[in-house]
């Protein structure tokens, strides 16, 4: 089977979507020989793809459109596509007939975030946009079962909406001692409002100004504060040696410091998946989260949860771990077979059998 797809997200850097759906693809090429991916773009894609993969690229659109179906049935006159998917939350062009349309709507999100939109013209236009996908696509895809109730809840579909959790999109490093970790904890992800990181700075400088820890945290990934506070806050302890930027970093790196830390703190309260502690119990390092939207789902009971916007309650599940080697040893193994429960041969195997059926 020959399935063109929207690569444009590969213009982007390698990260979140991006590599999720190149995993994604990797794991449907290992489970069928006979698959064909070809990927259409506007531009020039970030990093090199596998050689496996064929690109073409599309005319410039006009009127700042993504793409037209015009400009993509170019493609597909020219090869037997029996599929494309649109992997990034959708887009699908009008008026493209002759092709099963697939799409992966990662989350709705927006729709529940305070704030999101500036205003209720702008909330209107993103639902009528992603309605308008939903209506078109042939198999909806999503992240997670939470995902999957928040579209039944907000949008009318013809079609169920087919689950596709992700797996960790790092590679395993060889076992180690858990016993002997470095003294730091880490964030890892955006630095966007809901991922609750004022509290996080605030209860790690309660915890050194209290002398109950003298762990440092390092953060993890490009960052850009979005409110003062946060930014004074993080300034502060800075100042103090209790926390440092480590920006983005390659996967190998980022393994290295899941495998040797004392754990993650992820407090977000918004997450379509949350695959920073997916791979954070994959390479066995303690998580310290939230019970909101979709993490329960990918970490079970395998982690602390706390209320990410108590600092105390935030402080005190740090310091339980960072002072309890028991804890640590207990998340470590819950984690490691909670993780294992996501996979992309999986994840393979329900894309491709859609695909298939219907």
């Amino acid at each position: 089977m020959d399935i063109l797809f929207d690569a444009t997200v590969f213009e982007l850097p390698f990260s979140g979507i991006a590599k999720s759906t190149l995993y994604l693809y990797n794991a449907c090429l290992e489970l069928n020989d006979a698959l064909a991916f070809t990927g259409f773009i506007r531009n020039q894609v970030s990093y090199p793809l596998p050689s496996r993969y064929r690109i073409e690229k599309l005319k410039r659109s006009l009127l700042g459109r993504r793409y037209t179906s015009s400009s993509i049935s170019r493609i597909i006159s020219k090869n037997n596509f029996k599929a494309i998917h649109f992997p990034w939350n959708g887009h699908i062009p009008k008026n493209l007939l002759g092709i099963k349309k697939i799409m992966t709507l990662h989350d709705v999100l927006p729709l529940e975030i305070p704030l999101y939109f500036q205003d209720e013209r702008q909330r209107i236009k993103y639902c009528s946009e992603i309605q308008y996908d939903l209506n078109q696509a042939d198999i909806i895809f999503t992240d997670s079962e939470y995902s999957k109730l928040k579209m039944i809840e907000n949008f009318v579909l013809s079609k169920e909406p087919i689950v596709l959790p992700f797996g960790p999109t790092i590679n395993q490093l060889p076992s180690s001692d858990y016993t002997h970790k470095e003294c730091f904890f880490i964030y890892v992800g955006g630095y966007d409002k809901r991922k609750g990181i004022k509290s996080m700075l605030k209860s790690f400088f309660y915890l050194h100004q209290a002398r109950k820890i003298d762990y440092k945290l390092l953060m993890i990934g490009n960052y850009k504060f979005i409110d003062a506070e946060t930014e004074e806050i993080f300034n502060q302890c800075s100042s103090a040696g209790i926390v440092k930027q480590i920006g983005y970093i390659s996967d190998t790196s980022l393994a290295e410091y899941y495998s040797k830390a004392i754990g993650l703190i992820y407090l977000s309260k918004y997450e379509g998946f949350g695959l920073p502690p997916l791979e954070a119990m994959s390479l066995g390092c303690p998580v310290i989260t939230t019970k909101y939207t979709s993490l329960p789902e990918v970490c079970s009971d395998a982690v602390l949860y706390v209320e990410p916007e108590n600092v105390q309650d935030v402080a005190n599940a740090i310091s339980s771990l960072a002072s309890s080697t028991e804890l640590r040893l207990r998340l470590h193994a819950k984690g490691k077979v909670q993780a294992s429960k996501f996979t992309w041969k999986k994840s393979a195997e329900i894309f491709l059998n859609a695909i298939q059926q219907k």
